[in-house]
């Protein structure tokens, strides 16, 4: 808690005077940034960096048919479809209001929800 007395006790720095000498602590490696240091270092054979040698050997396993390698190299090319999860319904359809503003807005909106299509004979 802030009171009269601590402010007292503050005093501005003299000029040339340095408060902290060794400045802030050096931020905190992350088991990312290692990975990527490691991955962007060259391989044993010199030749390759790591990075570069995985993925070689990846897709080598995959061409000779190793079906979790041709699983990862989809899901990291193609990405991984997108998969729902219904938590709140219990399977049943869920109930929702639309708000619209103007009554072209409502009749467009109308018109989908039917699956009539736009006004310009697209069902898009």
């Amino acid at each position: 808690m802030v009171t009269e007395k601590s402010l007292k006790n503050l005093k501005p720095a003299k000029p040339g005077e340095i408060r902290n000498p060794h400045g802030r602590p050096p931020k905190s490696k992350c088991l990312a940034d290692c990975l990527d240091a490691e991955l962007k270092e060259l391989s044993p054979n010199g030749v390759q960096t790591n990075e570069q040698l995985i993925a070689s050997r990846l897709v080598g396993m995959a061409a000779r048919g190793t079906k979790w390698a041709v699983e990862l190299l989809f899901q990291y090319k193609l990405s991984k479809p997108i998969q729902g999860l219904d938590l709140t319904s219990n399977g049943e359809r869920l109930q929702y209001n639309i708000i619209v503003a103007t009554e072209a807005s409502k009749e467009l909106l109308r018109r989908v929800l039917k699956g009539e299509g736009t006004s310009d004979g697209s069902s898009d």
